[in-house]
């Protein structure tokens, strides 16, 4: 019997002995797996960081800087970026979309893809159809964000570089422009561009015609070089200034000698903005002065002056519904996109005064459709004209966007365009905008 139990016990520890090994090499197996997901679980957490960080920069702040408000036809939902990481200190990153307008004008304007007035119907020109399919406004664009520079306060550097096909060429061998080319450096309440973006003034513009977006029609601000610094002593409050370059819009060169006369004049193109913004609304003010030199001289002037002043608004009463605009007065705006591109009347000598403005309601009935209604006009002096020139620029418009998909909306848009002449019949047009963009 004792044998009997003794051979029992040694077969129970050859049993139990392979058990223990499994069970410690399960427990070895789950405490390599924990390892595992704790190193992915902080790699997701690391990727979600430099997402959230991402974002964060591309979205307005609470007091945007000038321009930093666009409508959905220029700036559509964007989705995640494609990102290059070295070394942690740096990131590239790739946004845009493929556009296709489809346009129907009724009476030709002076230019289909293009427009800033509607010729006079004079001489049997009027109801002279036109119709245009283009992909011109397809944009690409490269954000870059770099590593702080200790040398400068710690300030964290970024550029942009962006372009559309919109300068030119055949259509079907349309030539690239680039629309912004600038690099900035960030402080923790203030900044420095240098490089092309938009003017500092007029910051915002209306939803419709995003080819030329109303200028010389009412909406004044275009892109040129410029050196910019902003300051937002907190989260209401910017103010801008900066140095650009007069005649980069226009090129006005009205003794055609060959160098443009903002260059000529040895002097910068000075611009300036303040501005509040708060939940319920954001009010700006602002300026320009610029001066342009010939060699010949103009009813005996070879110097002039370009000056505005402004305010821009946004007014959210309801989260579905805003109302924004903006309303100037100056002379000699050609090269801003005043005066209906009518600066100087070299009969006389003297700068183009002209006042303007534009103004829009956006309601959103749901997430996916919104629908906007505007007016615009642009109305120089009539006594700085000469016979035949442009006196009034105007019109009434309604814009249409759907979106199908997060990356993917179609819109359509109507103007009723009206141009009037010193001495000349008015110009009409009824427009049609049929447009989709897919955003990448």
């Amino acid at each position: 019997m004792k044998k009997i139990v003794l051979m029992s016990f040694f077969g129970l520890q050859w049993f139990f002995l392979p058990v223990s090994a499994y069970a410690q090499a399960e427990v070895a197996a789950l405490q390599q797996r924990i390892a595992d997901l704790e190193r992915q679980n902080k790699q997701i957490m690391q990727q979600l960081a430099e997402l959230t960080d991402r974002m964060t920069v591309q979205q307005p702040q609470a007091a945007p800087a000038p321009n930093a408000i666009a409508s959905a036809a220029e700036t559509p939902i964007t989705l995640p970026d494609a990102v290059i990481t070295e070394g942690n200190q740096s990131r590239l990153s790739f946004y845009g979309f493929a556009r296709v307008d489809a346009i129907f004008d009724d009476s030709r304007p002076n230019a289909a893809q293009l427009p800033m007035f509607i010729p006079s119907e004079a001489h049997g020109a009027e109801n002279n159809g036109n119709f245009t399919l283009h992909p011109r406004l397809t944009r690409m664009g490269l954000n870059y964000k770099g590593a702080n520079i200790d040398l400068l306060g710690g300030a964290k550097i970024s550029a942009k570089i962006e372009t559309d096909f919109q300068n030119g060429g055949s259509e079907s061998r349309a030539i690239m422009r680039y629309r912004h080319a600038y690099a900035k450096l960030d402080w923790a309440h203030s900044s420095l561009l240098l490089g092309q973006t938009w003017d500092i003034i007029s910051p915002l513009y209306p939803t419709v015609n995003p080819d030329t977006m109303m200028w010389n029609a009412g909406n004044l601000g275009d892109r040129r070089v410029q050196i910019r610094y902003t300051y937002n002593p907190n989260s209401n409050i910017s103010i801008a200034a900066g140095l650009g370059l007069t005649g980069a819009v226009n090129l006005q060169d009205l003794d055609a000698n060959g160098v443009r006369d903002g260059e000529d004049s040895g002097t910068p193109h000075f611009q300036a903005r303040a501005g509040y913004a708060s939940p319920l609304f954001d009010l700006g003010v602002s300026g320009h002065y610029a001066t342009e030199e010939t060699v010949t001289a103009f009813n005996g002037d070879t110097d002039f002056d370009s000056h505005s002043v402004g305010v821009d608004f946004i007014v959210r009463p309801l989260d579905r519904l805003s109302v924004k605009g903006e309303f100037w007065t100056g002379t000699g705006l050609g090269d801003v996109r005043g005066g209906i591109g009518q600066s100087i009347n070299t009969l006389t000598g003297n700068e183009i005064d002209s006042n303007g403005g534009w103004v829009e309601l956006g309601f959103k009935p749901t997430p996916d459709y919104t629908v906007s209604a505007g007016w615009t006009y642009d109305n120089p002096a009539n006594d700085d004209l000469t016979a035949g020139g442009r006196k009034l620029n105007r019109a009434w418009y309604v814009t249409n966007q759907l979106r199908l998909a997060p990356s993917f909306l179609i819109g359509l848009d109507y103007l009723y365009w009206m141009t009037d002449y010193l001495g000349l019949p008015e110009g009409t047009d009824h427009r049609l905008n049929l447009y989709s963009v897919y955003t990448f």
